[in-house]
């Protein structure tokens, strides 16, 4: 959870602790992230909401297909929709959500949520 959090402290709007962080993920189901055996971050994932923890070293190489299955494809069937926020001024995380198929669902803060599925309202 520390890698999680190391890359992830500084999205908040005001700054966190760590053990605020424990407290505020306390009923997220965590799926460690490894790449050549390293851990490199965490997946946390409650209901619809899912968020990428990974530190900057491993950005753009740590998705594989399994865990692209496992998360997205397989909680996707079971909810129907997910729902992940990145901060607006964070293009790499953007590109990244917009690669794995999510759309700007708001962007009317300095959060941008993006949803995967669901019904698409014309």
């Amino acid at each position: 959870m520390i890698l999680a959090y190391e890359s992830c402290k500084d999205r908040f709007d005001e700054p966190i602790s760590y053990n605020d962080f424990l407290e505020l993920t306390k009923e997220w189901e965590v799926y460690p992230v490894f790449v050549g055996g390293e851990c490199a971050g965490a997946l946390m994932c409650k209901d619809k909401e899912i968020h990428a923890c990974i530190i900057k070293k491993y950005h753009k190489r740590w998705l594989s297909k399994s865990l692209y299955k496992q998360i997205f494809i397989d909680r996707l069937a079971e909810y129907g929709e997910l729902f992940t926020g990145v901060k607006a001024d964070n293009e790499v995380g953007k590109r990244f959500v917009e690669r794995c198929g999510f759309a700007v669902y708001d962007s009317n803060a300095n959060v941008v949520i993006y949803r995967l599925g669901g019904i698409k309202w014309v």
